[in-house]
């Protein structure tokens, strides 16, 4: 089969023949995070010894690929394909796949008991005790932190604390982080301190506590917030966190982002007061947002409807209304506000509106009608393709035909890959709440793959088509596992199609693929999280062969990342060998260092996914995403 020359597979060749860094290596889709307008503030500053670039920032000008969007969104949507804890909620959306795994073909993967923990723990403390490299120290900590546990005798805290006095920068905001992620609530003081630069603050770091130090303690004590059950516990950190955030202005863009971004980490909690507690933080956000800061900050501003929903979450009440009213009003034409204020309006509204009955447009049809005319009419693409999105995640019969009727007129390569996964998002709800498969949509987006050269819009109708759930098309998406000339970007995406169709029945070909494809990162990982789907363990020993003999970075990234998807037990001894081998390069010993933690997460996802899923990426600053050490593409 011919295929017409696609941009993003070239894109990707970029991607994977960059440098990588083992403290970042999340493959974000084709993308370049875009240029900062002016600020108000001083600009925060990243480490003075920055590390390479991870293969997150190939050579597209502007983030309105389809595939910007999956990668953030894409690990509660796969949760269920990955063998993840099938209940498990982010936080924000509630779109993750809706069925529980079928048995698999092959014995699952082995989970980890407790004593392989513990030895994981005891060689992730040895590494980071016995090497002052970068690399190594980070990934150490960051995998530590996931895990959740330190060996007898060793304070994982007081571990951490020590290493805010580093040198490095990145080591020093690699700890801060790390006090969060291991959601030890002991550390709550410290990262309040780190967070206002006091005296106590500066102490633990031995110097005046730098921005990007204090932007990461401002995403830990909100990812630790969130794992709170103490009311009392939120309340402190909320009132640290928006203080800040009201009464100093002039602190940098990127800290400003971490205060917005980690109070909405805030919500969740169905008892009354957590419910109040989430609201009236809203009722601040609001005060913030409200305030005229230019133009140039309203990218700050940008973050706020998307915190609000998710302190707010799905519903109907009054407080739902007036937020939803004012969503719709920021998406009106005539308002000249940031690109980014409309996208983040956009996307907040997929995020709390709910759907109608059958033959209801429901009470959110305001909302609905006025997503669908900014698909229509907004001059912003971002804007228009959110709003596509957020018509697939309300979900409900109204929206499904708004969406199949913008299809026929829709643009093939630009528009339809943004429409279809809409309608796949739509269908995998309607398959959550019970329903059939909806054969009409799986069929319309079936005859689209076909027909279509372009592999970008195929790779699209693949997910789609996996997330619809429509097992029709299986065939199809297994007949690109064989394409004789190398269309990476298809091929991967077509794995995972059939993983979300649960086909076990290809393993025997993915297994092939990463064989066959093992220097072409994108497709060994997308192949290893299919068959982790499948439980098919033969998966380790094709993976842990490679990482023994492999001397590419990109490669030692992909396969982190892929061993992380299966999660077996018998690949723990393996990559403890390689961690604490010092013969081996320190960048493959730091990518041994993030696999074992993604392995041992005491988390059913990875950490950052509450922050990633619904998040506008295009209102980014360097501590969130740059493609290297933001706090997304950490591993």
């Amino acid at each position: 089969m011919s295929h017409t020359p696609c941009w993003s597979s070239f894109v990707l060749a970029l991607v994977f023949a960059a440098p990588l860094a083992a403290h970042g290596g999340q493959y974000r889709g084709g993308w370049n995070t875009p240029p900062m307008p002016p600020s108000g503030g001083p600009a925060g500053g990243g480490p003075t010894d920055a590390a390479p670039l991870t293969g997150a920032r190939p050579s597209i000008p502007d983030g309105t690929s389809w595939q910007v969007w999956w990668e953030f969104n894409k690990d509660p949507l796969l949760e269920a394909a990955t063998g993840a804890r099938a209940d498990a909620t982010t936080g924000l959306d509630d779109f993750y796949l809706g069925r529980r795994r079928r048995a698999p073909a092959a014995a699952p993967a082995q989970a980890l008991t407790n004593d392989d923990r513990d030895r994981i723990a005891e060689a992730l403390v040895q590494a980071l005790d016995s090497t002052g490299n970068r690399d190594v120290s980070t990934a150490a900590m960051i995998a530590l932190a996931k895990l959740g546990r330190a060996p007898k005798g060793v304070d994982l805290t007081a571990l951490f604390q020590r290493r805010l006095a580093d040198g490095d920068q990145e080591v020093r905001e690699s700890a801060a982080l790390a006090l969060g992620i291991c959601g030890d609530k002991q550390a709550v003081p410290l990262l309040i301190d780190l967070l206002q630069d006091s005296a106590a603050g500066r102490k633990a770091c031995g110097r005046a506590v730098d921005d990007r130090t204090r932007t990461f303690a401002a995403w830990s004590l909100g990812l630790l917030a969130a794992r709170c059950a103490d009311i009392a516990d939120k309340q402190r950190v909320r009132d640290a966190l928006l203080s800040l955030l009201l009464d100093h202005e002039l602190v940098s863009r990127d800290l400003r982002v971490g205060l917005i971004e980690a109070l909405g980490l805030l919500g969740g909690g169905e008892a009354g007061a957590s419910k109040r507690l989430a609201w009236q933080t809203a009722a601040k956000l609001w005060v913030y947002y409200d305030r005229d800061l230019g133009k140039g900050d309203q990218l700050v501003q940008a973050h706020v409807p998307i915190a609000i929903a998710r302190l707010l979450g799905r519903g109907d009440s009054d407080e739902h209304q007036r937020t939803k009213e004012r969503l719709i009003a920021e998406l009106q034409p005539q308002l000249r506000r940031h690109a980014t204020v409309q996208q983040s309006a956009a996307m907040a509204l997929g995020s709390l509106c709910l759907p109608g009955a059958d033959g209801d447009d429901g009470p959110d049809a305001r909302a609905a009608a006025t997503l669908a005319r900014s698909y229509r009419d907004a001059t912003d693409q971002l804007t228009r393709f959110f709003a596509a999105l957020s018509l697939g995640r309300i979900g409900g019969a109204a929206n499904r035909a708004e969406l199949l009727r913008l299809w026929p007129d829709s643009n093939r390569t630009i528009e339809r890959p943004w429409l279809a996964l809409a309608l796949g998002l739509q269908a995998r709800r309607g398959l959550r709440a019970g329903g059939d498969v909806d054969d009409q949509v799986g069929a319309m987006l079936l005859r689209e793959l076909r027909a279509t050269g372009n592999d970008d819009t195929m790779s699209a109708m693949a997910i789609a088509l996996g997330l619809t759930g429509y097992v029709d098309a299986a065939d199809t998406l297994t007949l690109h596992l064989d394409e004789v000339s190398l269309h990476w970007q298809l091929i991967g995406y077509c794995s995972i199609g059939l993983a979300l169709l649960d086909q076990q029945q290809v393993a025997d070909k993915l297994l092939a693929l990463i064989e066959k494809h093992r220097r072409f990162p994108f497709i060994v990982q997308q192949a290893a999280i299919a068959l982790g789907s499948f439980g098919d363990p033969r998966v380790v020993p094709a993976l842990l062969g490679q990482l023994e003999k492999s001397d590419s970075t990109a490669v030692l990234a992909s396969l982190a990342n892929a061993l992380a998807q299966v999660g077996d037990r018998d690949s723990a001894g393996p990559l403890i060998k390689v961690l604490l081998d010092g013969g081996r390069p320190l960048l493959a010993r730091a990518f041994a260092a993030a696999a074992l933690g993604s392995i041992a997460d005491k988390d059913p996802l990875p950490w950052n996914t509450t922050i990633a899923v619904g998040m506008n990426y295009m209102a980014t600053v360097d501590t969130l995403t740059n493609g290297s050490t933001g706090i997304l593409d950490i591993l």
